[in-house]
């Protein structure tokens, strides 16, 4: 017999879960994620946390944890981001299947069970199990009783549909088969963000996605959360889409969602009359773009306003031959006169500098 697997009865195994729990700056909220592990109705997990070097009290929280399940810390003695602590966890795991927990989400008591429960009735093709979801504040309260059921079953034949946008959820939501990982390959660690939506993906072409239709998680939102920070999604979800573009079966519909992406990044650096320059200036170095040297004070701040966009139209020039972004903008009248607009603006500024 499989030492992964408790027999429960003359005709029933319990296959093994490895719990991956990724801690970086997460004291305040670590204990109750913690205890809703404790709480599972499933009697077969592994729990490992790997601490991210995390400045806080979380070593300590780690330390005094007392768990009814195996319990593994795992230190890293530099910060590495959470697809490299994800990555630690399963490597250091042996279990049949892994399931990643946010050290600020939640679980529902029987959401272990649940979804091996599904892994069962399915096949080896089957990779990922997911969830709907539902959303709480930092003090864990639940504002309304909104389900988030966007999410939907996904086949290699039908992964467009993922390139559309994450329909399996965030991590904590997601059961993952070992085997995904030994085939596909860990979490993308150059990715500070995104990087569940491309681990799907990749597991999407060989596996197929089956979503429980309840909200089994609890994921925690606020403003310094992640999906708070729009720089960092914007420029990892444009790093994805660009991943999705080589994929024939999914080229022509990841082009056109990373030219809306790109027209978002306009919206979102377009500085308004009333903001000053220094925002402008964060704006851009969120985006890991150079604003090159300061201008003339009379002129900087209508300058860096429209030298963002012109930077942008630059690269839609470049990438032109790939995404027919020239074309499109063209077919496309509104476009096309903000595109002129823009480039006129761009060069009125410019000679007003010089002179």
């Amino acid at each position: 017999m499989d030492s992964n697997m408790r027999q429960i009865s003359t005709d029933t195994f319990l296959p093994l879960v490895d719990v991956v729990i990724p801690v970086f700056n997460a004291d305040r909220h670590l204990s109750d994620t913690l205890n809703t592990i404790e709480a599972q109705d499933y009697p077969l997990i592994n729990i490992y946390a790997v601490d991210d070097c995390s400045p806080d009290r979380c070593s300590e929280i780690l330390a005094n944890h007392r768990s009814k399940y195996p319990f593994h810390v795992i230190r890293h003695e530099t910060n590495k981001g959470l697809s490299a602590a994800r990555n630690t966890g399963i490597s250091n795991g042996h279990g049949d299947f892994i399931a990643i927990l946010d050290a600020d989400d939640l679980w529902r008591t029987n959401k272990v069970s649940r979804q091996v429960e599904a892994f069962l009735a399915g096949n080896d093709s089957l990779g990922i199990i997911s969830s709907y979801f539902q959303v709480i504040d930092r003090e864990g309260n639940m504002t309304n009783d909104t389900i988030y059921d966007y999410c939907k079953d996904i086949d290699p034949g039908s992964r467009q549909q993922l390139v559309a946008g994450n329909l399996v959820s965030g991590g904590s939501a997601a059961m993952i088969r070992r085997q995904c990982f030994a085939q596909c390959g860990g979490f993308d660690e150059s990715l500070s963000a995104c990087e569940d939506w491309e681990m799907w993906y990749r597991i999407s072409i060989d596996f197929s996605i089956r979503i429980i239709p309840d909200p089994l998680v609890l994921v925690r939102r606020y403003a310094e959360s992640m999906q708070g920070d729009t720089p960092r999604m914007l420029r990892n979800r444009l790093e994805v889409l660009q991943r999705f573009i080589p994929d024939q079966q999914c080229a022509a519909l990841a082009a056109t969602l990373y030219r809306q992406e790109c027209i978002r990044c306009f919206h979102y650096l377009e500085v308004n009359p009333q903001a000053s320059t220094q925002m402008a200036l964060q704006g851009l170095h969120a985006l890991g773009i150079d604003p090159g040297k300061q201008m003339h004070s009379l002129w900087s701040e209508a300058y860096n306003r429209y030298r963002v966009m012109a930077i942008w139209l630059s690269l839609w020039e470049k990438i032109d031959g790939r995404l027919e972004i020239r074309r499109r903008a063209k077919e496309n009248r509104q476009i096309s006169r903000f595109y002129r607009a823009l480039r006129w603006r761009v060069l009125a500024l410019k000679a007003k500098i010089s002179s």
